[in-house]
């Protein structure tokens, strides 16, 4: 088989370079090879909306088989890539069919990290990342009462809340002291943990699962590191992430919790690209390196690598952002910039609805805005992020519009 373009990894990176390929070259071949059984669709929706039933599985996809067909895009869905030779620019699948290319885009996105304790082979425990996942927790959700969300990072906050909006009684297991410790600020992460509780999630924080307990090879609840036993007639396990860059990294490609990528999504080896989940590239607004697992730099770096693929060449100078909503879109994140890198954060709110906006910055210099139940403006934002600003008081009380 033979192609100018080879797409690995059907996720939204993927898919939208396979769109933005035919955008710019109407005649050459596209090929995207796909693990998963399915189109390129949506991850967002699935641990919010989609358990909701606020969304059906048909709106979750980005483009459809007639769509591709249309654009002359040939896919191979439930394929997977098991080796590249750079040299020869050849890949081989797992049905040992080997496939010719030019060009390639490795988007292979990332798998959930797994627990290996005793127990974790009984059934009714889940890892949380494709929609097949989500579909059978979905399935059990009838006829179970307690569930158990192993991890308090954003995916398994959004799981909690969303199980607890249809009822269910809820557990997070948190290592930390606090729900997204990790990723938030001291303050705000005691904020939100607040925010559970007063919900009416039970949480156990400072605190790791050691075993999970069965009955009948079903699980029925999990023994934590403290000697506590917790019931659960489910258990999600939501602790990350790793990148999937073990493919690029045997074919000899530059790899670093991700494939390494510069600012034009290219690889040191040319013609060979990288974007999405998998793809540590390099940011020209903060000059480094970052690997950021969310929707929006997943889409925009997938049309990005298509049109550089064709030879325009763009750089990825997007602001990083991700977003979250939970317990029905009661709560809402939006998150511009870095959060990891200040000495000062001056906070403007809560307004009258329970919203604020918080600046994260370094001297004076901004390098992350979060809104909480609050909204402004895009550009806005775009012109804040990386700004030296003379007054921080303004930024409290001040007209952000004039300060930017």
């Amino acid at each position: 088989m033979e192609t100018d373009y080879l797409i690995v990894g059907g996720g939204l990176a993927g898919g939208y370079a396979s769109l933005s390929i035919r955008e710019k070259d109407k005649n050459g071949k596209i090929l995207l090879i796909s693990e998963e059984k399915e189109l390129p669709y949506d991850r967002v929706p699935l641990s919010k909306e989609f358990l909701l039933d606020k969304i059906a599985k048909e709106q979750l996809y980005i483009t459809t088989r007639e769509e591709l067909e249309s654009n002359a895009v040939n896919v191979e869905l439930g394929r997977r890539v098991i080796q590249i030779d750079l040299s020869n620019r050849v890949a081989k699948l797992d049905n040992n069919e080997k496939v010719s290319f030019k060009k390639i885009l490795i988007s292979t996105g990332g798998s959930p990290r797994r627990l290996r304790i005793e127990g974790s082979n009984l059934d009714g425990i889940y890892y949380f990342r494709t929609l097949d996942d989500a579909e059978r927790i979905k399935s059990k959700l009838s006829s179970v009462g307690n569930v158990i969300i192993v991890g308090g990072g954003f995916i398994g906050c959004e799981l909690a809340s969303a199980l607890n909006v249809k009822g269910l009684k809820v557990t997070i297991v948190e290592m930390l002291d606090s729900l997204l410790g990790a990723v938030l600020d001291k303050e705000m992460a005691t904020w939100i943990t607040k925010y559970f509780l007063d919900k009416g999630v039970n949480l156990k924080l400072n605190t790791r699962i050691s075993k999970f307990i069965g009955e009948n090879n079903k699980v029925i609840g999990v023994e934590t590191d403290k000697g506590e036993i917790i019931k659960g007639d489910l258990v999600i396990v939501a602790v990350g992430i790793s990148p999937n860059d073990s493919l690029a990294k045997d074919a000899g490609l530059k790899v670093d919790n991700g494939v390494i990528v510069n600012e034009y999504l290219e690889s040191d080896v040319k013609g060979v690209f990288s974007a999405g989940d998998v793809a540590r590239f390099l940011s020209p607004i903060y000059n480094e390196y970052m690997r950021i697992e969310h929707y929006d730099v997943a889409v925009k770096q997938g049309k990005i690598a298509g049109y550089n693929m064709v030879g325009e060449m763009k750089k990825f100078d997007e602001i990083p952002y991700f977003f979250s909503r939970m317990f029905d879109a009661k709560l809402n994140f939006k998150v511009y910039g870095v959060l990891n890198r200040y000495d000062n954060i001056v906070q403007r709110g809560p307004d009258g609805k329970g919203g604020m906006i918080r600046f994260y910055l370094k001297g004076n210099v901004i390098n992350g805005i979060m809104l909480v139940n609050a909204s402004l403006r895009e550009s806005v934002i775009k012109r804040l992020i990386r700004k030296k600003v003379d007054d921080v008081e303004k930024l409290r009380s001040g007209k952000l519009e004039e300060i930017s």
